[in-house]
């Protein structure tokens, strides 16, 4: 494909047809026939869809799966110049004899065009029966993509890629027998959240020879406590709203909080807040895994870290080196800026940093007071600990949540939406305009707005709210009791109604139409979505227009005064279109 070429540069391959590295595939895309579901989102209607890709690919197959790299990390990744330098030098570096290798997750092709580059010179030598690349590729759009990336790159027999999981390859009919080199990029911004541990597992023992090498060699996970009030506005929003006061509580009921993030780490671009953050710790390792053997399930480690000011850490920033040659000259390093580099290192989308949030700010570090951090790992992820040395054989223990406090998880991104003043100002004022003088008011709450619930019905004393909650659920309603002493109302004037907006009768919504139509929009669940692909709330208001008398964005002056709440529709009414939203309260 013209993008493929564009990505890639040609890569000459041994012309000798008597080579049988030559002879594993012709110089075509192979015919096979595939069958994949993929599931999709419809951002209309907030239906899931299940598509079922029934693929016959031939050589005059012009499906445009490149497209596929528009909407995945790929693009990026492959535009990562030092990483794709930092293994090339590793591959040929390793690459000393003529050998098989074994690519898992073979992506584009690349690092497999890469080691059959490598394996070149050994073509015209004894055992040159031996230099091979075999390369597998689970997901199909991928795996074609990587077909046409090889054609067009003239390597279609040099690389002899397989449409599987590395757990479903056999020695003797996938792979003729062991591999002697493992070429693997298998690495989320955690490490493990790809499921490195248990691949490299089973390579080792049904796929590798006992000496095989690997590139990379090892990898090592360093971390450094931060102070960072921005970090601590995105998970803490009990103490954001206990300095707002602005009267609107969705963090806690009585002693519990009633909305969190999971205690996980968050990929984070943690250079981008680097004013904005104070550092409070030297950095240190946390895990070290080797590849040249097998790896642990599960570890633990107890690190004793001494603060270097006092303050109050909000979270634990990480990253990991890889070594990626066996000497230890190449390396690439996901590390923030501020760290001391020894290897290659750049700005991408595809890896970052990784933050664990710190849950209480109420104990602070004191100069060269030494603190205990309790790091595990399991097959796919990281989690910390941490205590504050309180005397010699006493440690408070500090870093660990009770689950059973909390009502609700959602993102660090909308808990700091939560905890926005402005953005909160901007909901209280719209709700109590819509509201204003209309007792008595039915509001149906289009989508997963917890704030815009809790709102209309705070801010009403006569007010009845249905809201849809169509990711939320029972959970939603759960907060919704919870936070209700705090703000002032029954919870009994809030109803969850479980069902599509097209089935919504007039029972429903208590025999009358609805007064206020209320829509951030937000959908839990769908965070990651842009504005724009996610316009449910339209078709939800299309689709029950004769319970609202519904007519686009614009408020109708009937005896109904219907109101639109859209705060997102907002900032586009005023920065781009003001003419064709009107009256968007």
């Amino acid at each position: 494909s013209s993008l493929s070429t564009a990505l890639f540069p040609k890569i000459g391959c041994c012309s000798d047809p008597s080579c049988s590295a030559m002879i594993d595939e012709p110089d075509t895309l192979p015919t096979s026939h595939e069958t994949s579901l993929h599931q999709r989102l419809n951002p209309l209607t907030g239906e899931s869809e299940w598509v079922v890709i029934e693929k016959d690919f031939d050589e005059d197959d012009a499906d445009s799966t490149e497209d596929l790299l528009v909407y995945t990390s790929y693009l990026d990744m492959l535009n990562d110049k030092e990483r794709n330098s930092a293994y090339e030098m590793a591959i040929r570096n390793t690459i000393r004899e003529p050998c098989l290798v074994l690519d898992i997750g073979a992506g584009t092709g690349l690092l497999s065009m890469i080691a059959a580059r490598a394996l070149e010179k050994f073509f015209a030598e004894p055992g040159r029966e031996h230099a091979r690349v075999v390369a597998c590729e689970a997901f199909l759009p991928m795996f074609l993509l990587a077909c046409k990336v090889l054609k067009q790159n003239g390597m279609s027999s040099s690389v002899h890629l397989i449409h599987k999981r590395s757990d479903e390859m056999q020695v003797g009919s996938d792979i003729s027998f062991q591999a002697d080199l493992l070429v693997v990029e298998i690495f989320d911004s955690e490490l493990l959240g790809e499921g490195l541990i248990p691949t490299l597992n089973h390579a080792r023992e049904h796929l590798l020879k006992p000496n095989a090498r690997t590139v990379p060699y090892r990898a090592t996970i360093y971390g450094q406590l931060i102070e960072c009030d921005h970090l601590w506005r995105l998970h803490d929003i009990g103490g954001v709203e206990a300095l707002l006061e602005d009267g609107l509580i969705l963090g806690s009921h009585g002693s519990k909080k009633a909305i969190d993030v999971k205690q996980v780490q968050y990929p984070f671009h943690i250079d981008s807040i680097v004013n904005m953050l104070e550092v409070v710790s030297d950095p240190f390792e946390v895990f070290s895994f080797d590849f040249s053997k097998s790896l642990a399930d599960y570890g633990e480690v107890e690190i004793q870290i001494k603060t270097t000011r006092a303050s109050a850490p909000d979270a634990v920033v990480s990253w990991w080196v890889l070594q990626l040659d066996e000497g230890g000259m190449i390396s690439y390093s996901t590390a923030p800026k501020w760290i001391k580099q020894t290897g290659f290192s750049s700005w991408c989308s595809h890896w970052k940093q990784c933050v664990w949030f710190l849950p209480c700010r109420h104990l602070p570090m004191f100069p060269t007071e030494h603190i205990i951090l309790k790091a595990t790992h399991d097959t796919s992820c990281l989690r910390y600990g941490i205590s504050s040395q309180m005397g010699p054989s006493s440690y408070q223990e500090w870093g660990c949540h009770n689950l059973g406090n909390f009502s609700l998880f959602v993102k660090p991104e909308r808990i700091g939406v939560l905890g926005s003043k402005k953005w909160r100002a901007i909901i209280i004022t719209a709700v109590k305009k819509a509201l204003k003088d209309r007792p008595s008011s039915l509001c149906l709450v289009l989508d997963d707005s917890l704030p815009l619930t809790v709102a209309a019905t705070a801010y009403s004393s006569t007010s009845y709210v249905i809201a849809m909650m169509p990711g939320l659920q029972s959970d939603g309603l759960k907060f919704i009791r919870g936070v209700a002493d705090a703000n002032h109302f029954s919870a009994n004037r809030v109803e969850v109604l479980s069902k599509k907006v097209c089935e919504i009768s007039f029972s429903d919504l208590r025999g009358r139409q609805v007064d206020a139509l209320l829509a951030e929009p937000y959908y839990c669940g769908y965070e990651n979505m842009l504005p724009w692909e996610n316009l449910r709330f339209w078709t939800y208001g299309k689709a029950g227009k004769a319970l609202w008398m519904w007519r686009a964005l614009i408020i109708l002056q009937s005896t109904k005064h219907l109101v639109h709440v859209a705060i997102f529709l907002h900032l586009l009414k005023d920065q781009f279109y003001p003419a064709f939203f009107g009256n968007v309260v």
